[in-house]
């Protein structure tokens, strides 16, 4: 689907509002949401502003040429998101809904501040800001009940997003004209819809089928050069069957067929835009998982499923800002993943989830740093590729109690090992072996809650070569 949320709570009073305010290093977090039930209609308005100034570094960290310590420079970010439906419930066997989304942000990236001398950006530092990273979201929705055992459900959606990125001469952010500086823009859409029947004739069974179609277009330029566009058609049919074998123990397949073509694809090089190869991939999926309730919540499942995941247009067609080697040739990601999981709640207060999970990869996609060095501009170039085989394994421990009325505590664990099983030497990255997250709420009233968190996360790499 698209970037929005085409699920969302819908009210079930005449009026409701709801607002809360959070503070962060260097910034604040605000939201509002206001809605109601009218009978056969009802409405959803919310407004929110994320906004931070900076983030403070570590006392630890020893000032560089780029940074010098305190509050981060240039990390900054502004963020107004606004959104609106309306939804119209004609009887109990029909619904249809119209929805807003828009969002306006603009940021800063932090310089780089390490000691790499592999990385490019210790001698080529990039001075950049996104004074526009914008996008908006139309959807439509309707579900149908046609009689007691068949559901039609339609999705419609449009989204759009624009944004601007200035590369400057140095931190003074003020002057662009050096070779490495310009401004670039994209602007880009997707639009797309789904369909779902779901029939439940037989007992004990219901079955569905999903046909979605989804087109995906970018568009970009920097200032003074021609617009290149991109541009993607996704299509996808699925099946599902859950079949309650028993009260307590269910099954549930799924087969579902995947094709992504590419329609165009363009590039500027040597001051003139001319097409790259167009491409095109395709996949059959498949998906099981046995489910037995021990009680009510509380139960253990089992899943097998293989997957598929096709490379974008930025995976396949991006320079990324003179930084990477387009890949247009780049082959679609297969997956097939083991998950053992158990959930309970107990005495309605204590909740306890546990998993376990193994995936065996083929054609991993993955980001190698370092491939060539551009003989005009002397930035070590990326290029995403095809690296072959891989695997991932690891476990999740979430625990949550109520300590008393209004008071809550959360914590979770995550570990998870990627091991590159064709080219031992190409490093994965930005995802960090162990992952921990606790929170504490406490609500003194019905209409207020103060919520603290916490997270940590272990070092990961940050570059294929570690």
């Amino acid at each position: 689907g698209g970037a929005i949320n085409l699920v969302s709570r819908k009210p079930s009073r005449p009026f409701e509002l709801n607002a809360a305010l959070g503070y962060l290093s260097g910034g604040y977090r605000i939201n509002t949401n206001i809605g109601g039930n009218l009978g056969k209609f009802y409405y959803q308005l919310s407004a929110s502003q994320l906004k931070r100034d900076h983030f403070p570094l570590s006392t630890d960290f020893a000032p560089v040429a780029t940074e010098d310590g305190g509050n981060r420079d240039n990390a900054y970010n502004n963020d107004i998101d606004l959104s609106g439906k309306i939804g119209f419930t004609p009887n109990a066997s029909q619904e249809y809904a119209i929805g807003y989304n828009y969002h306006h942000g603009k940021k800063g990236t932090p310089v780089y501040a390490g000691n790499d001398t592999q990385n490019a950006l210790l001698r080529n530092p990039r001075y950049w800001q996104w004074p526009k990273w914008d996008t908006q979201g139309l959807y439509l929705m309707s579900n149908n009940k046609l009689n007691a055992t068949n559901v039609i459900r339609t999705r419609w959606y449009y989204d759009k997003f624009v944004n601007q990125l200035n590369s400057f001469d140095n931190a003074g952010y003020s002057t662009m004209t050096r070779g490495y500086a310009f401004e670039s823009h994209y602007d880009d859409y997707t639009l797309g819809n789904s369909i779902v029947f779901e029939n439940t004739d037989l007992a004990n069974n219901s079955f569905s089928v999903v046909g979605q179609f989804k087109q995906d277009v970018h568009k970009e330029n920097n200032l003074g050069e021609p617009v290149r566009r991109s541009a993607d058609n996704n299509f996808y049919l699925g099946l599902e069957d859950t079949y309650h074998i028993t009260s307590a123990f269910k099954l549930n397949v799924g087969l579902a067929y995947n094709n992504r073509h590419s329609t165009q694809a363009q590039q500027f090089t040597a001051n003139q835009v001319s097409d790259l190869p167009a491409n095109s991939n395709d996949a059959w999926n498949l998906q099981g998982l046995l489910q037995y309730d021990f009680a009510q919540d509380n139960n253990l499942s089992f899943s097998v499923a293989r997957k598929t995941r096709f490379a974008t247009i930025k995976d396949r067609y991006s320079y990324r800002f003179g930084t990477a080697i387009p890949n247009p040739d780049l082959k679609a990601e297969d997956a097939l993943n083991y998950d053992l999981s158990y959930h309970a709640l107990f005495l309605g207060k204590l909740s306890l989830d546990v998993s376990g999970f193994y995936s065996k990869i083929n054609n991993s996609i993955q980001t190698v740093n370092n491939v060539r060095r551009d003989p005009v501009t002397n930035v070590n170039q990326s290029q995403i590729q095809n690296i072959g085989r891989a695997e991932y394994y690891g476990a999740e421990f979430a625990l949550g109690y109520t300590l008393m009325q209004g008071l809550r505590v959360d914590a979770n664990y995550t570990y998870i090992k990627r091991n590159n099983l064709s080219a031992p030497q190409i490093f994965f990255t930005d995802v960090p072996n162990h992952k921990v997250f606790a929170s504490l709420q406490y609500s003194p009233v019905s209409k207020l809650y103060i919520l603290a968190s916490q997270e940590y996360n272990s070092k990961r790499y940050s570059t294929s070569y570690g």
